[in-house]
């Protein structure tokens, strides 16, 4: 139940945050095996993994992988942040959060100290603009 919970949030989050004004129709798709080196806004790095039906975490394929994509400026998103912290925290030993900063070009000071110190938004949190549209265009 909870699962489904984060599922409908997420996705109202990414359908009620933004418009999609440069939809790139040319983005390049990640192949099978392919892997995604991400880096957090503090500098912490993971390693996604293309597979046949999504990604998964590099070295922890079991753990459930959700990629929240948000925007800093949505209401929404900042109302789900101290939420989606909690359910990181009490499912960390099977279940992995990761926010794609996406709508937006910020730095990763203003996420640090606009998005998670004042909403709570204590997990991976990435603001590579590149890969973040790269990952946002596959995934929907």
């Amino acid at each position: 139940m909870k699962n489904l919970l984060v599922l409908i949030i997420a996705l109202f989050t990414f359908f009620g945050c933004g418009e999609d004004e440069n939809s790139n129709a040319n983005f390049k798709e990640f192949s099978p095996n392919e892997e995604v080196k991400l880096v957090d806004v503090s500098g912490k790095e993971l390693t996604l993994v293309r597979k046949d039906h999504g990604f998964a975490i590099k070295n922890d394929e079991n753990k459930v992988l959700m990629i929240d994509i948000f925007g800093t400026f949505c209401p929404p998103c900042q109302k789900e942040a101290a939420e989606l912290t909690k359910y990181q925290l009490e499912n960390k030993d099977k279940f992995t959060l990761i926010g794609l900063t996406h709508f937006e070009n910020v730095t990763n000071e203003y996420v640090l100290h606009e998005f998670m110190q004042k909403f709570n938004a204590y997990y991976f949190i990435t603001n590579d603009q590149k890969i973040n549209d790269r990952l946002a265009e596959q995934i929907v």
